[in-house]
């Protein structure tokens, strides 16, 4: 932050629009990481103000996306989706095709976390018409990312295809380490569902060892932990292993729901897994409830949906989590 403080103060002495933006932008998402809302909303104000008033359209556009992250991790859904739709336009515009790729992501990301049915975001098809060769590591991972969490949530079997797919990209030099924590909770959880149980045992192990040395901070990283938490608790269930994955993954989720709201439903799911799992029947009612609870508040897809899809795929009794028996 102390880098981006720098880069402003010279961005304003020498009257570069594009790098007071950039440097308003970027504090606004550090100050949300930090916690500190309220000045992330007067930086990323900041922001979009300095680009309108240089009417410069990629300097209007980034402020926009930004926003879009910005509110996405707040699940503050109407806000989020408004911004990314006009980063979207202006980017389209300008023939930027790789911002325009960025924020088609993560408008597909956004409503991948938001209350609905499992389906595919309305802006996902476009994304995939769109993809080439040029299309970078990290976006071929959230599409593939997405397509596999939506089919999963609707018990349907993950397309191997697009497994292979995203197996193939998890060792990507260009993969930032958020997204390839995303990549690999995807992939566990599609290796169960598709009977490798050896491969998913490894890619949860391999995905927990990661986030505990790489703690996530990113918002869209949220779903991949539900996934992580249903992969950790399925592959060895009611075993002591499965409680201490388990209990990682519920620190996990802890450290990323501190200043995310999105998170907040994944950290009561994976303390309701992690009691279950121990046979603590009463708390982890209580956890699972709570998660519902939030998740109605943000208007997100429950946590939960994940698990008894995972259950019925899987054929396994469902009165290991009590609060899921009757539906």
């Amino acid at each position: 932050m102390l880098h981006t403080l720098q880069s402003l103060n010279e961005a304003e002495r020498t009257g570069s629009v594009a790098e007071t933006v950039a440097g308003f932008a970027a504090l606004s998402i550090g100050l949300e990481t930090a916690g500190l809302r309220r000045f992330a909303d007067g930086y990323s104000r900041r922001a979009r103000a300095a680009a309108a008033a240089g009417d410069n359209p990629p300097d209007i556009a980034f402020a926009a996306l930004v926003a879009l992250v910005l509110h996405a991790g707040r699940a503050d859904w109407s806000v989020a989706r408004t911004a990314g739709v006009e980063a979207a336009d202006l980017y389209k515009d300008l023939g930027a095709d790789g911002r325009w790729q960025q924020t088609m992501a993560t408008l597909v990301h956004a409503d991948l976390a938001r209350e609905g049915p499992p389906r595919s975001s309305p802006f996902h098809a476009e994304l995939d018409a769109a993809a080439d060769i040029r299309t970078s590591a990290q976006i071929r991972v959230w599409s593939l990312w997405a397509h596999l969490l939506t089919a999963m949530r609707g018990a349907e079997r993950p397309d191997t295809d697009q497994l292979n797919a995203l197996i193939a990209l998890l060792d990507h030099p260009k993969l930032n380490e958020a997204d390839r924590l995303g990549a690999l909770s995807i992939a566990a959880l599609a290796q169960l569902r598709c009977s490798d149980r050896e491969g998913a045992r490894a890619t949860v192990a391999r995905a927990l060892d990661l986030a505990e040395r790489r703690p996530p901070a990113a918002w869209h990283v949220a779903s991949a932990l539900d996934a992580l938490t249903v992969a950790a608790a399925l592959t060895d269930p009611g075993t002591p292993v499965a409680i201490q994955r388990l209990q990682r993954a519920r620190t996990i989720a802890a450290r990323l729901a501190r200043t995310l709201p999105v998170a907040r439903p994944t950290l009561h799911f994976a303390k309701a897994m992690h009691d279950s799992a121990q046979g603590k029947a009463g708390r982890a009612r209580l956890q699972f409830a709570r998660s519902r609870a939030v998740s109605l508040q943000n208007a997100q897809t429950r946590s939960a949906d994940l698990l008894h899809a995972t259950l019925s795929a899987l054929e396994i009794s469902p009165e290991l989590w009590p609060d899921e028996q009757k539906r």
